[in-house]
């Protein structure tokens, strides 16, 4: 991460975006595509038939069901769950979330992907704040944005020697503070 422009920028949206939702999944997507779930998933299983109804609330749900809470969610601690025979996807979520053998999962099993179809503005009434690195603070651009928007900018500590993976904890620390802050932890 030795030039800026490589380094982790955290957009935190407002529930406002929701309403602009397309499609919402139990899980990145991507990795789907990319066979990282093969473990928990049977070779039949599409995509399409972990598919939740958008605009119903169902990320809320899902977290409700899998986790009981926003606080378990994040910490990535699924709840047991029972009676579920015949429900095949339900099982194959359960089982991902539950395992905990790094050797085979990461944490993109863990989040629930939010798809929209139309452009988001970055505008205050979609963005709660952004966090970026400290090396672009004091950026014209940043500052134009921070005073046009009128939405916070937060900084985190960033050293050009270290990959832009290894700020994950950091942000996600921060992230954390800034949730509870909100009243969502």
């Amino acid at each position: 991460m030795r030039s800026s422009y490589h380094a982790p920028v955290v957009l935190i949206f407002r529930e406002r975006i929701l309403d602009h939702t397309f499609r919402l999944f139990p899980f990145d997507t991507g990795a789907f595509k990319g066979k990282r779930y093969d473990t928990w998933l049977h070779k039949g299983m599409e995509l399409e038939s972990f598919e939740y109804p958008g605009k119903e609330g169902n990320e809320g749900k899902h977290v409700t069901a899998f986790y009981g809470g926003n606080h378990r969610y994040w910490n990535g601690e699924g709840i047991a769950i029972g009676n579920i025979s015949g429900e095949y996807e339900v099982e194959a979520v359960r089982d991902m979330i539950s395992d905990k053998n790094m050797n085979v999962a990461d944490d993109r099993r863990l989040v629930v992907e939010l798809l929209v179809k139309d452009d988001i503005p970055l505008t205050a009434d979609y963005l709660e704040a952004i966090y970026v690195p400290s090396s672009i603070k004091d950026a014209e651009f940043l500052k134009i944005f921070e005073k046009d928007v009128n939405v916070s900018v937060y900084t985190y500590p960033a050293n050009g020697m270290k990959p832009a993976i290894e700020y994950q904890a950091l942000l996600e620390h921060f992230l954390s503070e800034f949730h509870e802050d909100m009243g969502a932890l």
